[in-house]
């Protein structure tokens, strides 16, 4: 059986170092970066597009996901395809004709039935689902050696994706049992810090990180234009820096005052050039939340033109009959999205059903799925509820997008190359 993840939630914790003064891993919401993350990007990319004609599901946890079956099928519900993921969490096929929906169909650890199905699937595509990030070999005793501290600075902090080490007192360190390949995040006590590029680890090694350069902080300008409400200050504006799980400088929040459609926010990051930078600011009308992110080089100042935003907000949500609709104030977007729950008679949740899909209208169709997996399509006695659902426009559109929808961090913005407008 298999963890399963709601929402937001990153589920197969990743085993953590060993060692003196080993900290609970951070927490922070990771983004790709331009710096390890291209070399993350390569890690994860190189190996596993299929050519042209084919299309590849690969199912990873913290380990790969075997023996789930994995459904094509037409825009009727006509099934194309029924196979299952091999040993290493891999479906690869002949892109079945007429196929355009593809569903995984996995036993969480809890006995929940899932359904993760993606509509407007093409030829070509690599569709992920779990982590995107390659740490999946585990090492001992790897020896860090760091370069001397600034002065006045007393101690180091550093940080990889499978531990943090704090209050170091001498420029080496031997770590116990640690995921590879990683980054490595190098801090001071007096706001300075380096970040590496994407290292493989071997058991015994010794990794001279001594060519590290510590730098200080800058100040990025966030400031919004043309927003829909004046007069009001906004509290969910904020900024972070992350690689994939790796936060790089952390989440900030500040209030941001509208007046006459505009308002500016300064945030102070770490001076790492070459690390992305996801900002992002919020909007609502009644009950509805649009919510802006990009995702670029930390220059400053960065712009969101809500009169560009492209996103209508969504409205008056409901599920029934395999359908999810909504109505909007506006137009646009590239995909539409929802988590649903099928909860029995008792109350107790029988399946968790996740799908994601081009934006073709104010309706996302959940597909009906065959024998022997009917039980996972809603019975008599079921009540639904819709745990989150929306729509999206994003930089590249659908075709963009959805190799990483399914990603347990879906929504912690890894996979980000530019904006981002989500409405719920």
């Amino acid at each position: 059986m298999i963890h399963r993840a709601v929402g937001l939630a990153v589920i197969g914790a990743f085993a953590g170092c060993g060692g003196a003064s080993n900290a609970p891993a951070d927490g922070g919401i990771p983004v790709d970066s331009s710096n390890g993350g291209d070399a993350v990007d390569a890690a994860v990319d190189a190996p596993v597009i299929p050519p042209s004609t084919r299309v590849r599901v690969m199912f990873t946890r913290d380990q790969p996901a075997a023996d789930v079956p994995v459904v094509f099928q037409r825009s009727d519900g006509t099934v194309v395809a029924d196979v299952k993921t091999d040993a290493q969490g891999v479906v690869d096929i002949e892109f079945p004709e007429g196929g355009t929906t593809v569903s995984l169909l996995p036993v969480y650890s809890d006995g929940i039935k899932g359904v993760i199905t993606y509509l407007g699937v093409k030829p070509g595509d690599v569709l992920e689902v779990g982590s995107a990030f390659p740490e999946k070999t585990f090492v001992d005793d790897v020896t860090l050696l760091l370069p001397p501290l600034p002065a006045e600075s007393r101690s180091y902090t550093l940080e990889m994706r499978s531990g943090t080490f704090s209050d170091l007192r001498t420029p080496s360190l031997t770590l116990g049992r640690c995921g590879s390949p990683t980054n490595f995040v190098v801090r001071d006590d007096n706001n300075h810090s380096f970040y590496t590029e994407l290292s493989t680890l071997r058991t015994g090694q010794t990794v001279d990180l001594t060519a590290g350069v510590f730098r200080g902080t800058r100040t990025i300008t966030l400031r919004a234009e043309n927003v829909p409400m004046s007069g009001v200050t906004f509290d969910s504006t904020g900024t972070y820096t992350s690689d994939w799980r790796l936060n790089v400088s952390s989440e900030q929040s500040k209030s941001v005052r509208i007046t006459s459609g505009t308002g500016t926010a300064d945030f102070v990051i770490a001076d790492i050039p070459t690390a992305e930078v996801t900002t992002n600011f919020t909007s609502g009308i009644g009950s509805s939340v649009k919510l802006w992110y990009r995702r670029q080089a930390p220059t400053s100042p960065v712009v969101f033109d809500f009169a560009q935003s492209g996103v209508a907000f969504v409205r008056n949500v409901t599920y029934a009959d395999n359908t999810l609709s909504w109505t909007e104030d506006g137009a646009g977007g590239d995909l539409a999205f929802a988590y649903i729950f099928l909860n029995n008679a008792a109350g107790a949740e029988r399946v968790h059903i996740s799908i994601f899909g081009p934006k073709t209208g104010t309706t996302l169709r959940v597909p009906t799925l065959p024998a022997p997996y009917a039980d996972r399509n809603r019975i008599p006695g079921d009540v639904s509820s819709v745990f989150r659902a929306g729509i999206a426009r994003v930089t590249g559109g659908w075709d963009a997008v959805r190799r990483y929808a399914q990603l347990d961090d879906f929504f912690h913005l890894d996979w980000l190359h530019g904006d981002f407008v989500i409405s719920q």
